[in-house]
């Protein structure tokens, strides 16, 4: 609209430039003529002045305009079609009323403005342009929207109008505490804080990223019973669309499990993913169970799951502790007061009976079978052996010189190993004895007990004739922990006695601060005899144990080698009239066994005792012998 007036007042003004250009003195009346009578003759009384004409508008009539320079004329009006061929210039402006056309004649060049600019777009005359209207307001319910479709919202789109699409009917949502009504559909992502009024319907997926989301407000409403009031799941069919065959596990509602973070180091002793308090009562309302938590059935657990049927049937396939009190059946149980055994459970179809130390007590076996290779023992130590302890399985390591291999139970490889002797005299020694005579016993590797045998040394053998010589004494052998074998000795078997000119050599004794489990007191030496002149020879008295002794006139004999015995005493011949020679009396033995030996013991072998000199027409008696020490090793793990 705005460039048609502008287009039809450029044409007026080329009308007027026009009109102005024409030759006043082409218009003037010539002398002598007269207006309005169409002829040339003189004027008569009946003629109307120039004045006259004007003012009735005889011009108009005519198709002409007057003007006035010195005087009134008349203008033709261009009210018909005029064709010019040349030039016109109208020097006092000009009006078209009707159509104007200047085709090859006027240029935009001739024009005073070859173009016009219209809400900032200029246009050339005579070409095509695209104006933008802006309007200086916009009247709701009057403004005219010439393009887009309806229901949609316009909006600022970087300086030109654009369009939202929309959606659902009422009210415009701002960013600002919106508040939603019917039913809001697709997929929603909340964030920030956003609080639900009245019933609010999300039909797709829907995130929420604000920090938290809760339910808050009291409710007031009339019986909900087992609907629900706060939080309700409304039952729907749930359709997979891709699986098929055996689907080993499925949710419906998951709960992520969280990572738990802090700024600082912080332990927590006990967090719960979840945790559910059980409602309180409030006026006029008696809850005579109040739980935090109800469901039909229910699965616990990643590993031996506890599981809990519609029908109340608990399966514990793991370990159950319970301290307090425990009800099962409806009787209460307390499992700290009483021995007394109480009520009673089945576990794997056998009866288990609670007592009051908290344990679980089987009449039976708790499993109906056990499958060697498949049945699985939930404690205990792999490689210990399972026996009935009293009604209930017992467990105990398979010690003491067991051992378990691939499946078969023996003894172990060092209970296998047979027993070993180690043995020490004064001129030898051999196994865990270090020395001859004296020194230390080591007990070997993987013994677990030892018999020590200990003989004192025998004692000597008298002489025989006048004024004869008496033998000594055998020395003692001892074992002990620690320190000088002899100071002190935890078992000792003493020496025998040396033999004299009236009486055989006394054994030794055991002493000690041990006790042997057998000890043997050693023999006693033979007695000695009076030869009478002319008789024939008389022997001297036999060494006590394994010793010497003389059947005739002669020396004692020696006792055996390390034997302890006591030595011989000396004979007579029957030409002599004196006393033979008593024999030396044997060493004592200890016989012991140790549980758990020490790693090492102290030890000292008895030496023999000497044999007696000669008397007058006598001999000399018989040496005793050197004790010994026997250790028996017994082996086991």
């Amino acid at each position: 609209m705005s460039s048609m007036k502008t287009y039809r007042s450029i044409i007026a003004a080329l009308v007027l430039t026009i009109l102005s250009s024409i030759q006043v003195s082409a218009q003037i009346i010539p002398s002598g003529h007269v207006l309005g009578n169409g002829t040339a003759s003189a004027r008569t009384p009946t003629d109307t002045s120039i004045a006259n004409v004007m003012s009735q508008g005889l011009c108009a009539t005519n198709d002409s305009v007057p003007y006035y320079t010195s005087s009134w004329a008349c203008l033709g009006l261009l009210g018909t079609a005029h064709n010019w061929t040349a030039l016109q210039t109208f020097s006092g402006g000009a009006t078209v009323t009707t159509a104007f056309t200047a085709t090859g004649l006027v240029t935009n060049a001739d024009l005073v403005n070859p173009a016009t600019t219209v809400n900032g777009v200029t246009c050339t005359l005579g070409s095509t342009c695209s104006i933008v209207a802006t309007a200086s307001s916009i009247t709701i319910g009057t403004t005219t929207i010439v393009s887009g479709a309806n229901t949609k919202v316009l909006f600022d789109n970087s300086g030109v109008i654009g369009e939202y699409t929309v959606t659902g009917s009422g009210n415009v949502v701002m960013s600002a505490s919106p508040t939603l009504s019917g039913t809001v559909g697709g997929g929603i992502t909340l964030s920030g804080n956003n609080t639900y009024s009245g019933t609010s319907n999300f039909t797709g997926a829907t995130t929420v990223t604000s920090t938290s989301f809760g339910l808050a407000g009291n409710i007031s409403a009339a019986a909900w019973t087992t609907s629900g009031i706060r939080y309700k799941n409304i039952a729907a069919t749930l359709t997979d669309t891709s699986s098929s065959g055996t689907v080993a596990t499925a949710y419906t509602d998951l709960w992520g499990g969280n990572t738990i973070a802090a700024s600082s180091a912080t332990v927590f002793t006990n967090y719960f993913g979840s945790y559910f308090i059980a409602s309180s009562p409030g006026s006029n309302v008696t809850l005579t169970n109040s739980w935090a938590m109800g469901a039909d059935s229910a699965k616990i657990g990643t590993s031996n799951q506890v599981t809990m049927t519609t029908a109340g049937v608990v399966t514990v396939p793991g370990t159950l502790n319970a301290s307090g009190t425990f009800q099962i059946g409806g009787t209460s149980v307390n499992l700290s007061t009483s021995t007394t055994q109480y009520a009673a459970v089945k576990i794997d179809n056998s009866t288990i009976t609670v007592n009051g130390s908290g344990q679980l007590q089987a009449s039976g076996s708790v499993a109906s079978a056990i499958a060697v290779g498949t049945t699985s023992i939930t404690s205990g130590t792999s490689g210990d052996i399972e026996y009935n302890n009293a009604g209930t399985l017992g467990e105990v390591v398979p010690g003491n010189g067991l051992s378990i291999a691939a499946g078969t139970l023996g003894l172990t490889a060092a209970r296998r190993t047979n027993p070993t002797t180690s043995y020490v005299t004064g001129t030898s020694h051999s196994g865990g004895f270090g020395a001859n005579g004296s020194g230390t016993y080591t007990t070997p590797a993987n013994v677990i007990w030892v018999k020590f045998r200990i003989k004192g040394g025998g004692g000597g053998g008298a002489g025989s004739g006048g004024g004869l010589g008496g033998g000594t004494g055998g020395n003692n052998t001892c074992l002990n922990t620690s320190g000088a074998a002899c100071t002190t000795p935890v078992y000792q078997a003493s020496g025998g006695a040396g033999g004299g000119s009236n009486a055989g050599g006394a054994g030794g004794g055991v002493t000690g601060s041990g006790t042997c489990d057998i000890p043997r007191a050693g023999f006693s030496g033979g007695a000695s005899a009076t030869a009478v002149s002319g008789s024939t020879n008389v022997g001297g008295g036999m060494g006590g144990g394994e010793g010497g002794g003389n059947s005739g006139a002669g020396a004692g004999n020696n006792a055996g080698t390390n034997t302890g015995g006591g030595g011989g005493g000396a004979g007579l011949s029957a030409s002599a009239t004196a006393n033979t020679g008593g024999g030396g009396g044997s060493g004592a033995e200890c016989d012991t066994s140790i549980s758990a030996p020490a790693g090492t013991y102290t030890f000292a072998v008895g030496t023999g005792g000497s044999g007696g000199s000669a008397g007058a027409s006598g001999s000399g008696g018989g040496n005793g012998a050197g004790g010994w020490i026997e250790a028996e090793e017994h082996y086991g793990s």
